[in-house]
């Protein structure tokens, strides 16, 4: 006869066992992007010190960089630093001095992902009427911008 103690410890032993396996097999609960045939195109960077709850002097926009004048930073509130993703398109022109001067960035708009934003803009997804704006030739033209 077995004890209710050896029971116990066998139910006990099983229920971990299945945890640890679900949390070893388990996938991230977010993705890295949500049109992931795209996520090789997006790059990701990380800004430190910026400040969230402060004012905006709309006359000054230098002093936009970090967030509003006064506020306080992610990393002083715990969270680390701000992180943002975007993807860039078209093929880089540079001046004489090397800077590239020309640019089609498609950012995270709000708290959406630039792979949604591509897939609609570039490829031509339905919800933007399937009708690509980005690329050659486009109303936003890649060759030119």
């Amino acid at each position: 006869m077995i004890g209710k103690n050896a029971i116990e410890h066998c139910v006990v032993s099983l229920i971990v066992l299945l945890v640890g396996t679900s949390l070893a097999v388990a996938q991230p609960f977010t993705r890295r992007s949500s049109q992931m045939q795209h996520d090789g195109l997006k790059k990701t960077v990380e800004i430190a010190n910026f400040r969230i709850g402060g004012k905006y002097d709309l006359s000054d926009p230098s002093k936009w960089e970090n967030g509003g004048e006064g506020g306080v930073t992610l990393e002083s509130l715990g969270a680390g630093k701000l992180h943002t993703a975007y993807i860039a398109i078209g093929n880089p022109r540079r001046n004489a001095a090397g800077e590239i001067i020309n640019a089609v960035v498609i950012n995270s708009y709000y708290s959406g992902d630039s792979t949604d934003m591509y897939e609609q803009w570039v490829k031509g997804a339905a919800l933007s009427g399937s009708v690509p704006i980005i690329g050659p030739g486009r109303p936003i033209d890649t060759d030119r911008y």
